[in-house]
This record gives C-alpha cells, sequence and structure tokens, in this order.
C-alpha cells in the first residue's frame, strides 16, 4: 500500500516524507506517541537561516516566541559578545508547535499519520527512513553502526528577569559543564529557558542542582522540565540496503547534529528531504547528504572539541584571543549559525581583514565583482 514508511513525525522525519511525496510516492509516517511534538526534547533555539530554509515547505512564524539578537558567551570572568546588526539571529520557539507544523505540511502534501504507532519489524513499505531519535529503533533493527559521543541534557522554564530579552547566555565551565555548556534562553522579560548539557558519562541532572544553586533558583518553581540525551557524531553508516530494504536515518537518529550547540533541526530537515528524494537509492542519499553538510558537522565538532578540552582557563583564554583579534566583530558581521563552512569563503575573510586592519585591503584579496568590472 505505501512506497515509503518514515518512522517519526518530527522536522527530519516530516520533511522526509515531503521529500518522497515530492517524488510521487506513497508515505505513512508513525509516530510512537500520542501527540506530534509531545514530550518535548529540544530547547526551541533554532537559527534565523535555518528556519527560512525550512518555509520553503512550512510556516513556522505562529511557533514563534521571541527572537535573539545578541549572544553572551561567559568563561570565567571574561565575556565574549555576539551581536548581529541586521536584525535576529534566532528565534525562540514553541517546539511543539513547529513539529506539529512540518506534520501537518506533510499530511497537506498527502502522508498518512499514525499516532501512537510503535513501528516494528517489517514494516509498512520496502523504503524505510528512521527518523527516531539517537535510540532508533530502525538503527538497530538493521545493525547500523553506533553512535559514539552524545550530551546529556537538562532543561526548565523559570521565573526570570532577563537584563536583554534578546540575547541568550551561554556558559562555558569544564567543572561546571564537562563537555559543553549552560544557557539561559529568554521567552519573555520575565521568563526563560535553563538549562545545560554534559558530555556523557557525566549525569545533566546532578549539574543542573549546583547550576539553581548558583543562580539562586534551587527553590524556585520550575515548569516543563525535559531530560534526554543528543547525538554529538554521526553514525559511520546512516544508509543500506539489506535485502528488500532500502533503509535511510534522518536527523537525531543519524547523529546529523552541530556537536558545538547540539542543535539539528535545520540538519534534520535539508537531510530529510534527500532522504525523502532517494529512499529508494539509500547509497546516494548517503553521499549526498555527507556532501552537503559533513564538512558543516566536521567544523561544529573540531569547535566543541576545542572548548571542550581546554578547560576553564583554556576556554578564558580563547575568548580573550578572540576578542583581542576582533573575531566577535567578525561574527556579529558574518556569523552562520548552522553552515559553518560559510566562514571560510574568501569573501567572509576578507570582511575580518576589513575590521582587523580598519578598512584598509589586503593586496591581493580582490572579490570576483572587483575583477570582472576590470575586464
Amino acid at each position: 500500500m505505501f512506497d515509503v514508511h518514515v518512522i517519526g513525525a518530527g522536522p527530519g522525519g516530516s520533511f522526509a516524507a515531503i521529500g518522497a511525496l515530492a517524488q510521487g510516492k506513497k508515505v505513512l509516517i508513525s509516530e510512537e506517541d500520542a501527540q506530534v511534538g509531545s514530550p518535548v526534547k529540544c530547547s526551541g533555539h533554532i537559527s534565523v537561516t535555518g528556519l527560512e530554509k525550512m518555509s520553503e515547505h512550512i510556516n513556522y512564524k505562529p511557533a514563534v516566541q521571541n527572537s535573539i539578537t545578541t549572544a553572551h558567551i561567559r568563561a570565567g570572568k571574561q565575556l565574549f559578545v555576539i551581536k548581529n546588526q541586521g536584525g535576529p539571529k534566532s528565534l525562540v520557539l514553541d517546539r511543539a508547535k513547529l513539529d506539529a507544523i512540518c506534520a501537518a505540511a506533510a499530511e497537506k502534501e498527502g502522508a498518512v499519520l499514525s499516532l501512537n504507532s510503535k513501528a516494528r519489524m517489517p514494516y509498512e513499505a520496502d523504503c524505510i527512513i528512521g527518523a527516531d531519535g539517537p535510540a532508533s529503533s530502525v538503527a538497530q533493527a538493521f545493525g547500523f553502526p553506533k553512535i559514539s559521543r552524545f550530551v546529556s541534557c537538562f532543561q526548565a522554564e523559570f521565573d526570570y528577569q532577563c537584563e536583554d530579552v534578546h540575547a541568550v547566555e551561554v556558559l562555558l565551565s569544564e567543572k561546571n559543564y564537562p563537555g559543553f555548556f549552560g544557557w539561559v534562553i529568554p521567552i519573555t522579560n520575565e521568563r526563560a529557558r535553563i538549562g545545560l548539557g554534559v558530555e556523557m558519562p557525566h549525569i545533566s541532572k546532578r549539574a543542573f542542582d549546583g547550576m539553581l544553586s548558583e543562580f539562586k533558583l534551587e527553590y524556585s518553581k520550575c515548569e516543563s522540565c525535559l531530560s534526554g540525551v543528543i547525538p554529538i557524531a554521526a553514525r559511520a553508516k546512516t544508509a543500506g540496503t539489506f535485502g528488500k530494504k532500502k533503509v535511510c536515518l534522518v536527523g537525531d537518529a543519524a547523529g546529523q547534529v552541530k556537536a558545538s550547540t547540539g542543535g539539528g533541526i535545520f540538519f534534520a530537515s535539508q537531510c530529510g528531504l534527500l532522504a525523502g528524494k532517494n529512499a529508494a537509492t539509500p547509497e546516494k542519499y548517503e553521499s549526498q547528504w555527507r556532501g552537503a553538510f559533513g564538512t558543516d558537522l566536521l567544523m561544529h565538532s573540531l569547535l566543541h572539541d576545542a572548548f571542550a578540552r581546554s578547560g576553564d582557563g583554556g576556554a578564558a583564554l580563547m575568548l580573550s584571543l578572540g576578542k583581542t583579534f576582533m573575531f566577535d566583530a567578525l561574527l556579529s558581521e558574518c556569523g552562520e549559525m548552522d553552515r559553518a563552512s560559510v566562514m571560510l569563503k574568501a569573501s567572509t575573510l576578507q570582511k575580518w581583514l576589513g575590521i582587523f586592519t580598519g578598512g584598509k585591503r589586503s593586496g591581493n584579496m580582490e572579490t570576483l565583482e572587483e575583477k570582472s568590472s576590470r575586464k
């Protein structure tokens, strides 16, 4: 009856369904929970560029709760400020609502959505897309390589006086948040999502109790508590053919997550489209998603390791050097939250040289437009 069976109705699964439907396939989405997007397992802080890319298929705006223009990154006494001059760099969203919007878009295109459905072998189609999280049952069923590294996270919402409702706080401390970081994400002037992640085998709940004590919130009422694990390494293999079954893994199930921040909605949605398009040719999907986003994910992994392994003093030193060489100005002007490889482009490096040299151009850094104008 169905050509493609998608397991999981998050953004990755819904976009995979949309990709398959665009190829004229009949698609079933199985979601194990009774409601799409519940329980919530995400901070809901997402880049504008990523959401705009997704807006080719969905209208995300009803889920928006706040806009973020500034990031305050703290390590010890060092403060690194990234302030976007051109409007919001990221948005705070109601994640459950965003998931519902994505699933509704897939249904509108023709997908059949089945809730309270724990899909198991042999599945309802020969083409299977596993978008069922880091503990993917699809990955287990077909013996895919395991994900090697995870971050354990804990977050809750508090009544909290935010100095700047449009500024997110990022807290670096190997002692308090080993292998990751803490965060304060404003929702309104008087309410924020406060949480942290620690690289496993550290335990996030224990670290979270310490964080609340530091913020003097240990006796405050918290709501919307969530906990979960985030992969910070991609599986060595995310697609394959197993007899008659063609299998692709998407999003957290594949480990398509930014190791630097734990964010993965942009990559899940875009890799989902590729998986849907290539559901019958999984090897092609593997090649395409790694070619499109592998460099970005590698750079996020290198950034994560640079801070995670530097210790508290090292992180503070790195931020100090960043300010010395005006990387804060570069990121404010050209920063890209998802596509880290964009920062390698000559035009971006040229902007940094302009900032660093007070507007003077390096002798051999010339734009393509300038070369063309001389011809």
